[in-house]
Protein backbone atom coordinates (compact mmCIF):
# COMPACT_ATOMS: atom_id res chain seq x y z
CA UNK A 1 0.00 0.00 0.00
CA UNK A 2 1.34 3.88 -0.98
CA UNK A 3 -0.96 6.64 0.68
CA UNK A 4 0.08 9.93 -0.44
CA UNK A 5 -2.35 12.35 2.43
CA UNK A 6 -2.59 16.31 1.36
CA UNK A 7 -3.32 18.49 4.31
CA UNK A 8 -5.03 21.67 3.43
CA UNK A 9 -5.04 24.62 6.23
CA UNK A 10 -7.46 27.42 5.09
CA UNK A 11 -7.20 30.51 7.61
CA UNK A 12 -9.47 33.73 7.28
CA UNK A 13 -7.69 36.35 9.02
CA UNK A 14 -10.68 39.05 7.83
CA UNK A 15 -13.35 40.37 10.38
CA UNK A 16 -16.32 38.41 9.40
CA UNK A 17 -16.90 34.37 7.95
CA UNK A 18 -15.62 33.23 4.77
CA UNK A 19 -17.66 30.63 3.11
CA UNK A 20 -15.65 28.62 0.45
CA UNK A 21 -16.04 26.15 -2.25
CA UNK A 22 -13.52 24.09 -2.59
CA UNK A 23 -12.85 22.03 -5.59
CA UNK A 24 -11.25 18.43 -6.28
CA UNK A 25 -9.07 18.53 -9.60
CA UNK A 26 -8.30 15.28 -11.09
CA UNK A 27 -7.08 15.25 -14.02
CA UNK A 28 -5.79 12.17 -15.51
CA UNK A 29 -6.12 10.31 -18.95
CA UNK A 30 -5.98 6.71 -17.40
CA UNK A 31 -9.85 5.27 -16.11
CA UNK A 32 -11.92 8.13 -14.27
CA UNK A 33 -14.51 6.67 -12.05
CA UNK A 34 -16.47 9.46 -9.66
CA UNK A 35 -18.52 7.49 -7.08
CA UNK A 36 -20.12 9.69 -4.96
CA UNK A 37 -22.28 6.64 -3.20
CA UNK A 38 -19.03 5.58 -2.00
CA UNK A 39 -17.26 9.57 -1.67
CA UNK A 40 -14.48 7.77 -3.94
CA UNK A 41 -12.79 8.60 -7.09
CA UNK A 42 -11.39 5.62 -8.85
CA UNK A 43 -8.60 6.22 -11.24
CA UNK A 44 -7.10 3.33 -13.58
CA UNK A 45 -9.24 0.93 -11.78
CA UNK A 46 -7.28 0.37 -9.08
CA UNK A 47 -6.17 4.28 -7.37
CA UNK A 48 -8.58 5.80 -4.75
CA UNK A 49 -9.05 9.14 -3.94
CA UNK A 50 -10.97 10.01 -1.03
CA UNK A 51 -11.63 13.43 0.85
CA UNK A 52 -12.42 14.48 4.34
CA UNK A 53 -15.01 17.19 2.77
CA UNK A 54 -18.03 15.97 1.60
CA UNK A 55 -17.97 15.12 -2.29
CA UNK A 56 -21.28 16.81 -3.42
CA UNK A 57 -21.08 16.17 -7.45
CA UNK A 58 -19.30 16.65 -11.16
CA UNK A 59 -19.18 20.33 -11.07
CA UNK A 60 -16.81 20.07 -14.61
CA UNK A 61 -15.69 17.70 -17.33
CA UNK A 62 -13.51 19.12 -19.60
CA UNK A 63 -11.55 16.11 -21.76
CA UNK A 64 -8.79 14.35 -18.91
CA UNK A 65 -10.22 17.14 -16.36
CA UNK A 66 -12.91 16.96 -13.94
CA UNK A 67 -13.20 19.42 -11.25
CA UNK A 68 -15.44 17.99 -8.01
CA UNK A 69 -16.99 19.86 -6.20
CA UNK A 70 -16.69 19.55 -2.47
CA UNK A 71 -18.84 20.40 0.57
CA UNK A 72 -18.80 24.41 1.50
CA UNK A 73 -16.31 25.41 4.09
CA UNK A 74 -17.12 28.29 6.26
CA UNK A 75 -14.14 29.38 8.20
CA UNK A 76 -14.89 32.25 11.37
CA UNK A 77 -12.96 35.21 11.28
CA UNK A 78 -9.64 35.08 12.49
CA UNK A 79 -9.65 31.33 12.71
CA UNK A 80 -8.62 28.22 10.74
CA UNK A 81 -10.17 25.37 8.90
CA UNK A 82 -8.27 22.06 7.83
CA UNK A 83 -9.35 19.33 5.78
CA UNK A 84 -7.23 16.52 3.45
CA UNK A 85 -6.86 14.92 0.33
CA UNK A 86 -5.90 11.55 0.26
CA UNK A 87 -4.49 9.16 -2.63
CA UNK A 88 -4.23 5.15 -2.06
CA UNK A 89 -2.34 3.53 -4.52
CA UNK A 90 0.20 0.88 -4.67
CA UNK A 91 -0.47 -2.91 -5.03
CA UNK A 92 -2.52 -3.09 -1.91
CA UNK A 93 -5.62 -0.27 -1.56
CA UNK A 94 -6.16 0.94 2.56
CA UNK A 95 -7.70 4.22 2.79
CA UNK A 96 -6.31 5.46 5.63
CA UNK A 97 -6.51 8.24 7.48
CA UNK A 98 -10.16 7.87 6.84
CA UNK A 99 -11.19 10.84 9.69
CA UNK A 100 -9.44 14.42 9.75
CA UNK A 101 -8.22 13.49 13.44
CA UNK A 102 -6.38 10.50 12.27
CA UNK A 103 -4.78 12.55 9.22
CA UNK A 104 -3.56 14.76 11.68
CA UNK A 105 -2.09 12.36 14.04
CA UNK A 106 -0.41 11.02 10.99
CA UNK A 107 1.45 14.38 10.17
CA UNK A 108 2.52 14.51 13.73
CA UNK A 109 3.98 10.89 13.49
CA UNK A 110 6.07 11.82 10.85
CA UNK A 111 7.12 14.86 11.98
CA UNK A 112 8.05 13.36 15.38
CA UNK A 113 10.08 10.48 13.75
CA UNK A 114 12.23 13.40 11.01
CA UNK A 115 12.75 15.53 14.68
CA UNK A 116 14.68 12.55 15.95
CA UNK A 117 15.82 10.76 13.42
CA UNK A 118 19.89 10.62 13.54
CA UNK A 119 20.93 12.73 10.01
CA UNK A 120 23.76 14.09 9.11
CA UNK A 121 22.59 17.71 10.30
CA UNK A 122 26.17 19.83 10.88
CA UNK A 123 28.23 19.35 8.59
CA UNK A 124 27.84 22.04 6.23
CA UNK A 125 27.11 24.99 8.33
CA UNK A 126 25.92 28.93 7.05
CA UNK A 127 25.70 32.12 9.35
CA UNK A 128 22.59 32.84 7.46
CA UNK A 129 19.72 31.00 9.35
CA UNK A 130 17.32 31.04 6.45
CA UNK A 131 19.96 29.47 4.27
CA UNK A 132 21.38 27.11 7.15
CA UNK A 133 17.87 25.83 6.74
CA UNK A 134 17.49 25.24 3.66
CA UNK A 135 20.37 23.16 3.62
CA UNK A 136 19.18 20.83 6.05
CA UNK A 137 15.86 20.51 4.50
CA UNK A 138 17.85 18.92 1.56
CA UNK A 139 19.26 17.26 3.63
CA UNK A 140 16.08 15.32 4.88
CA UNK A 141 14.67 15.21 1.79
CA UNK A 142 17.25 13.18 0.43
CA UNK A 143 16.98 10.73 3.35
CA UNK A 144 13.17 10.73 3.28
CA UNK A 145 13.60 9.58 -0.24
CA UNK A 146 16.29 6.64 0.99
CA UNK A 147 15.21 3.05 1.11
CA UNK A 148 16.46 0.02 2.14
CA UNK A 149 16.37 -2.44 -1.02
CA UNK A 150 17.63 -6.19 -0.72
CA UNK A 151 19.27 -4.86 2.47
CA UNK A 152 21.16 -2.02 0.80
CA UNK A 153 20.92 1.81 1.00
CA UNK A 154 19.20 3.07 -2.69
CA UNK A 155 19.01 6.75 -2.28
CA UNK A 156 16.93 7.35 -4.66
CA UNK A 157 15.60 10.39 -6.68
CA UNK A 158 12.50 11.77 -5.18
CA UNK A 159 9.70 10.24 -3.19
CA UNK A 160 7.08 10.36 -5.86
CA UNK A 161 7.29 9.79 -9.49
CA UNK A 162 11.02 9.73 -9.36
CA UNK A 163 10.73 6.91 -6.79
CA UNK A 164 13.66 4.48 -8.19
CA UNK A 165 16.86 5.12 -9.50
CA UNK A 166 18.43 7.26 -12.30
CA UNK A 167 22.54 6.27 -12.33
CA UNK A 168 23.43 10.10 -12.87
CA UNK A 169 21.17 11.69 -10.51
CA UNK A 170 21.69 8.75 -7.94
CA UNK A 171 25.67 9.47 -8.80
CA UNK A 172 25.19 13.23 -7.06
CA UNK A 173 23.06 12.08 -3.91
CA UNK A 174 26.15 9.97 -3.52
CA UNK A 175 28.56 12.32 -3.61
CA UNK A 176 26.64 14.41 -1.50
CA UNK A 177 25.67 11.94 1.25
CA UNK A 178 29.51 11.10 1.22
CA UNK A 179 30.24 15.02 1.85
CA UNK A 180 27.95 14.65 5.09
CA UNK A 181 30.18 11.92 6.37
CA UNK A 182 27.48 8.94 5.14
CA UNK A 183 30.54 7.45 2.95
CA UNK A 184 29.39 4.19 4.73
CA UNK A 185 26.17 4.47 3.52
CA UNK A 186 27.00 5.93 -0.07
CA UNK A 187 29.38 2.76 -0.48
CA UNK A 188 26.43 0.62 0.04
CA UNK A 189 24.23 2.88 -2.62
CA UNK A 190 27.16 1.77 -4.64
CA UNK A 191 26.66 -1.75 -4.18
CA UNK A 192 23.32 -1.30 -4.44
CA UNK A 193 23.52 0.71 -8.47
CA UNK A 194 25.60 -1.84 -9.28
CA UNK A 195 23.33 -4.93 -8.70
CA UNK A 196 21.20 -3.24 -11.92
CA UNK A 197 24.79 -3.70 -14.28
CA UNK A 198 23.93 -6.14 -17.18
CA UNK A 199 25.78 -8.88 -18.73
CA UNK A 200 26.37 -6.59 -21.91
CA UNK A 201 28.41 -3.74 -18.73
Amino acid sequence: ARNDLILIRVANPGAETRTLQPQLIVDTALPFAFQPETQRVTVNNHEIITTSLKMTGLAEEKQSRRAIQLEALSVPAGQSATFFVLYSGGGAIVVEPATLKKALASRARAVAYWEKAQLPYGRVQVPDAGIQALVDSSIRNIWQAREIKNSMTAFQVGPTCYRGLWIVDGAFLLEAATMLGAGDQARNGVAYELTHQQPDG
